[in-house]
């Protein structure tokens, strides 16, 4: 029925996310609220601290002079705990720590021979005196143990951010290494009836174990311990997994700790040697117990999940099964026909990119999103355009068109003067001419005798650049054929033969042309479609060394341009092939 209950709600939220065409983003708390899993109830059921513990620490026991007391040592432990429940769990752990006891103790010596120190003692000549011993001895213990502390544990939540925590249980430990050492100033004495005289002074002794006895001094002093420990203190949480502990820690030993090796000498204690015999010592301590109280300060690691949160993490996963969106785009994974949509791609109601002029090319990277129904595009989603005039081939009527030629709207090359050769073909493209002649108007028959007979017939005042007399008919006719024809620009060349330096039969040449170039001018012919040029001796037409060939070589071209192209009167091949769309 639970699973019946989780399908059913998983299912509503699925369908009300899918209805927004929204991207989801699973709301943990909304999702945990609908399937009523409390989440304050997560926690990690598994803890492991490190901890260090300064304390007073201490051995215990009893003398017949004096009460042991302890000193200032540093604990360190590790320790795993089990929450069974978010406020209590067992802990186990292991813990390191010294123990001292510092027993104090002063009086008299025992002389050798057992006299009591206040019996005198006779010189072979009568004379009485008494052996006196004085000591004020210090001995301390050192036992380290490893403790296995099993607490039960509680944690209490004091704030967000901290838990008040307190422990008690049994803490079991074991000698590890143990020492002994006995310090402290001894002074022997004669008293006799006129003074008395110091005969020597120990200043400090360090007595081993079992110095002075028969046992190795390998044999520990002490055993084994078992007790109890206690904590209280604070956890305060740095991340949800990492904790820093505060907080006070106290243990007493319940048994003796002392070994056959004390129990079977009670002079171990308070022995004092190096030479000295004979000293007084405790005959009998009691039962040396353990004890420590301190600070413990540590840190803590949190892992593994608890029942309530398995089951919000299996919730949380079938969720998010049911409405992965692998591609971000709004659409389930279950329903997305394209499930691999880029980023922020807008998507139809089946999780595929839109495409709204139906071409094949979703509209995020169709270039021509506007392309009419039917067309044949590109990768870009634009209609092919074949000879790359930008007239696509579903309205180019011309669609084999060069490379770079100017079109028209329709992709065919544009023809400005209309004489059926298209510009890129057409020499004179503003003027209408015949294909046989590049697109250039022909020049008629007299006109080209015209030149042809101005070539040789333009003369000149020898080495002058005046223009004879005899000469104005011809220039006056080539006048009125530029006048005549508006559209003919001239081109005037001077040349020499190969008399005189190169120097001088160049500015003769460019005077000469400049002289036809000016006397037109005069005639009414625009400056502007005039131009003159010399070229000295470089161009000959004829041989140089015969008097007919220089006469050749003096002269004066004429060439008829149109629109500042040359006239060559040469067929084209590629006119032949051209046909005009109009005339399809």
């Amino acid at each position: 029925m639970k699973k019946l209950t989780v399908s059913i709600i998983l299912s509503i939220i699925a369908l009300t996310a899918f209805a927004q065409k929204e991207t989801v983003e699973i709301d943990t708390a909304v999702m945990m609220k609908n399937l009523r899993i409390d989440t304050t109830k997560f926690y990690h059921p598994h803890e492991l601290a490190l901890h260090i513990t300064p304390a007073y620490s201490a051995l215990l026991y009893k003398g017949n002079a004096a009460k042991s007391h302890g000193g200032f040592n540093v604990g360190i432990g590790l320790d795993y705990t089990y929450w069974f429940h978010r406020n209590v769990g067992v802990s186990i752990g292991a813990q390191w720590m010294r123990y001292t006891g510092v027993y104090d103790f002063n009086g008299y010596t025992e002389v050798s021979n057992h006299i009591d120190h206040s019996d005198p003692i006779f010189e072979p000549d009568g004379d009485p005196y008494t052996l006196t011993g004085i000591y004020n001895m210090k001995e301390k213990q050192y036992a380290h143990y490893i403790e296995t502390p099993i607490k039960l544990t509680f944690a209490a939540p004091m704030t967000e951010k901290s838990d008040f925590r307190a422990a008690i249980g049994f803490n079991p430990g074991f000698r590890v290494a143990d020492r002994q050492t006995t310090k402290g100033p001894y002074m022997r004495r004669v008293d006799y009836t006129e003074g008395h005289y110091t005969i020597d002074e120990v200043e400090s002794l360090r007595l081993g174990t079992f110095s002075g006895f028969s046992e190795p001094t390998s044999k520990p002093l002490f055993s084994y311990s078992l007790g109890i420990i206690a904590d209280i203190g604070w956890a305060i949480k740095l991340t949800p997994q990492w904790k820093l502990h505060a907080g006070l820690s106290g243990g007493y030993g319940f048994n003796d700790v002392r070994t056959k090796a004390i129990r079977e000498n009670p002079k171990v204690f308070q022995q004092l040697e190096g030479g000295y015999s004979g000293v007084v010592t405790t005959d009998h301590i009691g039962a040396v117990h353990t004890f420590f109280a301190g600070i413990k300060i540590g840190v803590s690691y949190a892992f593994g999940t608890c029942c309530a949160e398995k089951k919000y993490r299996k919730a949380q996963a079938d969720f998010e099964l049911y409405m992965r969106d692998s591609d971000g785009d709004g659409v389930p994974d279950r329903i997305d026909e394209c499930p691999d949509t880029p980023q922020g791609v807008v998507v139809d109601s089946v999780g595929c990119p839109v495409d709204s002029d139906g071409d094949g090319v979703p509209d995020y990277i169709d270039e021509c999103p506007d392309t009419p129904k039917g067309v044949v595009v590109d990768s870009v989603g634009c209609p092919i355009d074949d000879d790359g005039d930008g007239v696509p081939n579903y309205i180019d009527e011309c669609p084999d068109t060069p490379q770079g030629v100017v079109v028209d709207s329709v992709g065919c090359p544009v023809d400005t003067d209309g004489d059926g050769i298209p510009d890129y073909l057409d020499k004179c493209p503003n003027v209408p001419g015949p294909e046989s002649n590049y697109g250039c108007p022909e020049l008629k028959k007299e006109v080209r005798s015209l030149f042809k007979k101005a070539m040789q017939g333009i003369q000149f005042e020898t080495d002058k650049d005046v223009i004879k007399k005899s000469s104005y008919p011809t220039l006056d006719k080539i006048v009125e054929v530029m006048k005549t024809n508006p559209t003919y620009m001239l081109s005037i060349g001077g040349h020499t033969d190969d008399v005189g330096s190169e120097e001088y039969n160049q500015v003769l040449s460019e005077k000469r042309a400049g002289s036809v170039r000016r006397y037109l001018i005069e005639h009414g012919v625009e400056e502007s479609r005039i131009a003159s040029k010399g070229y000295g001796k470089t161009m000959p037409i004829a041989d140089n060394t015969t008097v007919e060939g220089r006469a050749l070589n003096r002269r004066v071209e004429f060439e008829v341009i149109f629109e500042k192209v040359t006239f060559e009167k040469i067929i084209n091949p590629e006119l032949k092939n051209i046909l005009k769309p109009a005339q399809k």
